[in-house]
């Protein structure tokens, strides 16, 4: 069975025990003999992750990460390429300003096919593409490994990683591209257990009339009194932009595996 994907759309949800709890299997009631997928029901406390992303120009032109880095925009540098630049790697903005072009989407309850995705790369990278699949790409991207990000599992690529060859050239080009990061293990000090959703009748129900349905809702109102809300507030949404004053503000988007919106 296929995984679907729930996704906060906004920072001040996490850890705050927001659950669902109309799906099923139930976690805490489920029969194991006679329900064998895992449990469905539970809590949603992992926000995106999205680091701002550093990398140094060293010695014959090689570009290395400064530090650990986690999240969408290190996803994207170590996967996309940018193809109409002349099979380079992103830069530092270029790969930022393609997150938040991603993550804009997110926040508008929008869909992330891989058309979606691959339109806000070209924007920034003409011609180029998240999986590889357009004329002379070497990106080794895939929808679903967006949307595990999304949905909060933490992909990290270690400092000192060489994300561009000599000339800003992207690795592997012309062969196979191994990517650097992965996302963590369970045994890391990162790990974030997050929940695998399946796609199933009860959570197609939740999404149009259920729970989840209400969360997704662009009237779904919330304020946290640890967050501030409004004109500086730190109240953000999937794309660092401000919840407003009143805490309206949709609180998740569910995905199908596809980037299809449910």
């Amino acid at each position: 069975m296929p995984r679907s994907y729930i996704v906060l759309a906004r920072n001040d949800l996490d850890a705050n025990l927001l659950q669902v709890t109309d799906l099923k299997p139930n976690t805490s009631q489920k029969n194991p003999p006679i329900e064998h997928a895992p449990g469905q029901t539970g809590y949603l406390t992992h926000f995106r992750q999205n680091d701002a992303v550093a990398t140094t120009v060293g010695g014959g032109g090689i570009r290395t990460t400064d530090a650990v880095y986690q999240g969408l925009t290190a996803y994207l540098i170590d996967n996309v390429e940018n193809v109409g630049g002349g099979d380079i790697t992103l830069s530092d903005a270029d790969a930022a300003t393609i997150a938040r072009a991603i993550l804009l989407r997110v926040a508008a309850g929008q869909s992330l096919l891989l058309a979606d995705i691959n339109t806000c790369i070209t924007a920034t990278a003409a011609a180029s593409d998240l999986n590889g699949v357009v004329a002379n790409s070497d990106s080794t991207g895939s929808v679903e490994e967006v949307l595990r990000l999304l949905a909060g599992e933490v992909y990290e690529v270690p400092a000192g990683s060489q994300v561009a060859n000599a000339a800003n050239a992207f690795p592997g080009t012309g062969v196979l591209h191994t990517p650097l990061g992965a996302f963590v293990p369970r045994t890391s000090a990162s790990f974030r257990d997050v929940r695998v959703i399946l796609y199933s009748g009860e959570l197609n129900q939740s999404t149009q009339t259920g729970q989840l349905s209400r969360l997704a809702a662009a009237t779904y109102s919330w304020t946290n009194p640890a967050f501030t809300y409004g004109a500086g507030g730190t109240a953000l949404d999937a794309a660092s932009i401000v919840v407003p004053a009143t805490g309206i503000d949709r609180a998740v988007v569910t995905y199908r595996n596809t980037g299809a919106v449910l």
